[in-house]
């Protein structure tokens, strides 16, 4: 009987010896996706400040846009004799 459990002790040694490789394969990969992850977090924040004023700008830009479209669009009308004259944000 011996003989048995030692073939089995060996068995569960070598299940123990994938297991830890595996486990050991778990962690480089757990690594690699954090630094791949602190990468992507510092280019995502760069891409974000250097969009960031320009989104900011446009921003006003185009509510500056419409601000004047609203007395332009009064004159175009009091000015056409059927007051249909319209200017549209994208004019």
């Amino acid at each position: 009987m011996a003989l048995g459990l030692g073939h089995a002790d060996e068995e569960a040694r070598a299940e123990v010896e994938v297991l830890n490789s595996r486990l050991e394969k778990t962690r480089q990969l757990n690594k690699k996706i954090q630094a791949s992850l602190t990468r992507l977090e510092a280019n995502g924040k760069s891409m974000q400040d250097a969009i960031g004023p320009i989104y900011g700008n446009t921003q006003k830009l185009q509510i500056l846009g419409a601000s004047r479209c609203a007395p332009l669009n009064r004159i175009m009308k009091s000015m056409s004799p059927n007051g249909g004259g319209q200017i549209s944000k994208g004019s």
